[in-house]
């Protein structure tokens, strides 16, 4: 099947923002969870590893990623 190119631009334009709504919020959340603020700013005014840490030292957080990876 052979799409017009108008067909294959609107698809692509399509694609790029269903992939933009997907990808851009997962971008902010992971640049967030390394500022050091704890309150979003942009751009952070620093950064740390203590939110990860704070993740990885709680119980419920490594019970529910030891489920997810036995699914």
């Amino acid at each position: 099947m052979r799409l017009s190119r108008t067909a294959r631009w609107g698809l692509g334009v399509a694609m790029a923002g269903g992939l933009s709504f997907v990808y851009v919020p997962l971008f902010v959340v992971l640049v967030n969870s390394v500022n050091a603020s704890p309150t979003f700013s942009w751009p952070p005014p620093a950064l740390t590893t203590r939110w990860w840490s704070a993740a990885v030292s709680n119980p419920g957080v490594r019970q529910a990623t030891w489920t997810s990876v036995q699914v």
